[in-house]
């Protein structure tokens, strides 16, 4: 089941007021530490993250920075909350990430609150989706991918075939969108892994390659994925050619 996740360095009285409120809401909620350990802990089943700058903005960037790839991959929302100085402070990550929304304290715990709840509605119909896994090394270009994607499907985003396989220990993909050509643990490699194991043999793996010349894509056909995209195909054939396999499984 998905929750409400409130990361905040002490559990203060308006964090301990704000679990209480959304319980209320009959969601599930939790407080958790800043650490590393609570956020990697929490990011499969978390959809939607509070970050609560209890003394100043500054404690808490750190924080955002070492986890900013986690939040991207995993939970699209996330409420900041801080004093008007800490908007500042913060501005850069409301501008490029628009499921981010900043609360300024003093806290309208009701407007949170009501604002967690549209989010957890959503999420709701949304698992219900198929969920699509892209591997690709290239952050840019998996984020890319992601944003043509994700209000189609739901996605997630792994940056290399170890996390691929870490992920889907625990996790369910309908489809896997694989970067051919990734260094160290190459797509081929990770398809022969996908293979092997009982619980990701039947998942259907496309690869994604950068070449499109005969002999290359005759190479990639002859490993038996399910399909294979070029990289430089665009938005819309991209969503049609998904939705195709998804519907037909061909």
């Amino acid at each position: 089941m998905s929750q409400v996740s409130i990361i905040s360095v002490t559990e203060t009285f308006t964090v301990k007021g704000i679990v209480k409120k959304i319980q209320e809401f009959g969601m599930e909620v939790e407080s958790i530490g800043a650490t590393n350990e609570d956020i990697e802990r929490t990011v499969e089943n978390t959809a939607v993250y509070i970050i609560m700058a209890n003394d100043s903005a500054a404690s808490m960037v750190g924080v955002i920075d070492d986890h900013k790839d986690v939040f991207t991959a995993h939970c699209e929302h996330v409420l900041l909350i801080g004093t008007k100085n800490d908007s500042k402070i913060f501005e850069n990550y409301l501008s490029f990430n628009e499921g981010w929304e900043f609360f300024e304290r003093p806290i309208d715990v009701s407007e949170l609150v009501a604002k967690t709840q549209r989010i957890m509605e959503e999420e709701n119909t949304f698992e219900k989706k198929p969920c699509i896994l892209i591997v690709d090394d290239d952050i840019t270009y998996c984020e890319m991918i992601r944003g043509w994607l994700k209000d189609f499907f739901r996605v997630r985003m792994a940056n290399s075939g170890v996390n691929a396989i870490t992920w889907l220990a625990n996790n369910h993909a309908d489809l896997i969108l694989l970067d051919y050509e990734m260094p160290i643990t190459s797509g081929p490699k990770v398809l022969e892994m996908l293979r092997s194991e009982e619980e990701t043999a039947d998942i259907p793996v496309i690869f994604l390659t950068g070449v499109g010349d005969k002999a290359s894509i005759t190479r990639v056909l002859s490993l038996k994925p399910n399909g294979y995209l070029l990289k430089s195909i665009k938005k819309k054939e991209l969503i049609e050619q998904v939705s195709r396999f998804l519907i037909e499984g061909q």
